[in-house]
C-alpha cells in the first residue's frame, strides 16, 4: 500500500515502523491526513553508527477554503511564537553584554592601579 493514495474520505494519522531484513535499518513514517489530503508528514530512517536521516513535509497553501484557514492560523501561531523566540534571544544577548560589561567595570574600581616598576641601575664596572 502507498500512502500517498488515500480514500477522500480518510482524516487521520497514518504510521508505520519497522526494520529493513538485509540492512537492518529502521524506518518510520508518520503521515497526517484530513479528508484525503497530506496536511504533515515524517519518515525517518536510523542506520545506527552511520547516522539518521529526517525528512519531514508540510501543507503550506490550498486552494480549498477550509485548509486554507486552517493553514494562515498555522502560520499565524508560527509568527507569533517565532517572534517571541527572537524577542527572548535578543533579551539574553542584551543582558549578557549589560552583565559583562558592569562586571568589568565593577573589577576596574576594585583593584587599585598598580605601582610602575623602575628599570634596574646598570651594573657598576669592578676595576
Amino acid at each position: 500500500m502507498l500512502p500517498f493514495f488515500v480514500d477522500p474520505s480518510y482524516s487521520e494519522e497514518f504510521r508505520i515502523s519497522g526494520q529493513d531484513p538485509f540492512y537492518g535499518f529502521k524506518q518510520s513514517a508518520s503521515l497526517k491526513y484530513s479528508k484525503g489530503v497530506l496536511l504533515s508528514g515524517s519518515v525517518n530512517y536510523d542506520y545506527g553508527e552511520q547516522g539518521k536521516i529526517s525528512i519531514n513535509v508540510e501543507l503550506i497553501d490550498s486552494s480549498v477554503a477550509e485548509f486554507k484557514s486552517l493553514l494562515q492560523a498555522q502560520l499565524y501561531m508560527y509568527n507569533i511564537i517565532g517572534a517571541i523566540v527572537f524577542i527572548a534571544i535578543i533579551g539574553v544577548v542584551v543582558g549578557a553584554v549589560f552583565y559583562i560589561s558592569r562586571r568589568r567595570r565593577s573589577r576596574s574600581h576594585l583593584t587599585p592601579p598598580q605601582p610602575q616598576s623602575l628599570p634596574a641601575p646598570p651594573p657598576t664596572p669592578s676595576i
